[in-house]
């Protein structure tokens, strides 16, 4: 009779453990679809808004000014290159939320990293944001024309 209580509690113990197990996956699956819209509903948004395409500018520096969907409290930053010359560079948060909020933001193109050139330069703006369950990212770009 010890043999089949034992084996009865066994059976019992798998059972609980079984039906925690489906709970948990249960959860994480209603929590990962929770996040998933919620970011469908605040769709990324990213624009340079300092110059228009096909602008003449003057070679050398440029600086460069943008809005994004970014704030303070959410985990993005708006990374900024030009002529697909990487790595990309960060840009400065001037949000005012402070130093994480890119809801605006600027960048300065220098020597350190990549003058304006004579003839075309397509300026890139990039959004990026760790999300769970996924990365999200938006690109923004705009070509102007650098003169002497």
């Amino acid at each position: 009779m010890k043999k089949t209580s034992q084996s009865s509690i066994n059976k019992n113990l798998r059972a609980r453990f079984s039906l925690v197990t489906l709970e948990v996956i249960l959860l994480s699956a209603i929590l990962t679809n929770s996040a998933a819209y919620a970011q469908l509903q605040n769709p990324l948004g990213l624009k340079i808004t300092s110059h228009e395409q096909g602008q003449e500018v003057p070679v050398g520096e440029l600086t460069i000014y943008g809005t994004s969907t970014d704030n303070a409290t959410s985990d993005c930053i708006v990374y900024a290159d030009v002529n697909d010359i990487k790595p990309f560079q960060n840009t400065t948060a001037t949000g005012p939320g402070g130093a994480n909020d890119y809801s605006n933001w600027t960048f300065t193109y220098t020597d350190d990293y990549q003058l304006i050139t004579n003839g075309t330069n397509e300026l890139t703006a990039k959004l990026s944001c760790v999300s769970s369950p996924t990365n999200l990212t938006k690109w923004s770009s705009v070509i102007v024309v650098g003169v002497m």
